[in-house]
Formats: C-alpha cells, sequence, structure tokens
C-alpha cells in the first residue's frame, strides 16, 4: 500500500468510526423494533377487515374474529380497515397505517444514511488534489508581492 492510500486511510479514521457507530445504533433500533409489537406490520400477514365503533372484524384462514382496538375510530357505520395477522396467533393483531410503517422505517433507515454520508464527506475532505491544482497559500504567511505593495503604501504616507 502506497503511503498517500496509507495517510488517506489515517486520515478517514474519523470519519470511519462516526459511520460505525451510526451502524451499531442502526442496528440497535432494527433489534428494538424486532421486539416490539410494531414487528407485527412487517412480520404479520395482511388481512382486510371493518371497523364498527371501534371493534375490528376480521376473516383469517377462514375463520371470522372480533376484536376491540383502541386505536380504530369509534365511528357508526363499517369503515375499511387493514389489519396485520400474527400468523401462529389469530388474536394478536395491529391495525396497518402508513404513519406506523414510516415512522419505524426512519427510524431504522436515518441512521444508516447518516453513515452513508459520513463516508461520502470523509472520501471528500481526504481525497488527493489534483496534480495541476493551484496551491493554496493559506498559512504560508504574507505574499512577497503583497508585502512590497504594503511597504510601498506605506513609504508613501497613503
Amino acid at each position: 500500500m502506497s503511503s498517500s492510500r496509507r495517510d488517506r486511510l489515517i486520515d478517514m479514521r474519523p470519519w470511519f468510526i462516526a459511520a460505525a457507530l451510526a451502524v451499531v445504533w442502526a442496528a440497535m433500533m432494527v433489534y428494538a423494533e424486532s421486539r416490539s409489537p410494531d414487528a407485527l406490520m412487517w412480520t404479520g400477514q395482511q388481512v382486510a377487515g371493518t371497523d364498527r365503533y371501534g371493534v375490528v372484524a376480521y376473516s383469517y384462514d377462514g375463520k371470522a374474529f372480533h376484536q376491540a382496538m383502541a386505536a380504530a375510530s369509534a365511528a357508526p357505520g363499517p369503515l375499511p380497515v387493514t389489519v396485520d395477522v400474527d400468523r401462529s396467533d389469530p388474536y394478536n393483531v395491529i391495525l396497518d397505517q402508513a404513519g406506523n410503517r414510516i415512522v419505524d422505517a426512519t427510524i431504522v433507515l436515518t441512521p444508516v444514511a447518516v453513515a452513508v454520508l459520513l463516508v461520502c464527506v470523509g472520501l471528500y475532505r481526504t481525497r488527493p488534489r489534483r496534480a495541476g491544482a493551484k496551491d493554496s497559500t493559506y498559512g504560508h504567511g504574507i505574499d512577497p508581492s503583497a508585502m512590497d505593495h504594503l511597504l510601498e503604501r506605506r513609504r508613501r504616507g497613503i
């Protein structure tokens, strides 16, 4: 490995560490989501049902079920809803709502996006400069021509 590549990898170390921490955070969020009741939205069977006064009626595997749901509406008419049913326990259901899916996906995908962004920014900041690019004079003191100009103005009294 060339010296410049090794130096670039060493310069990238803080960016890699921050990205790794973001990926670990995402893994912890995936674990937390898999243990929450919302995991049924991702692993359950979607079934159509109707909601009346907060009681959801649905059928699964040829059997009819009724379940009181706190998140269901209290509207008198039958409203169509979608529920996610646990395949091993059809009494374990959750209302399928797009908002919950968006929040769950955001909780998991945001740290992954941050990790990718950190690596990209780190690669950009540690990129090798082009050979023909003009070198920056920042940090090298005052340019001699600028110094001559300033001294000449001082001599003239301007």
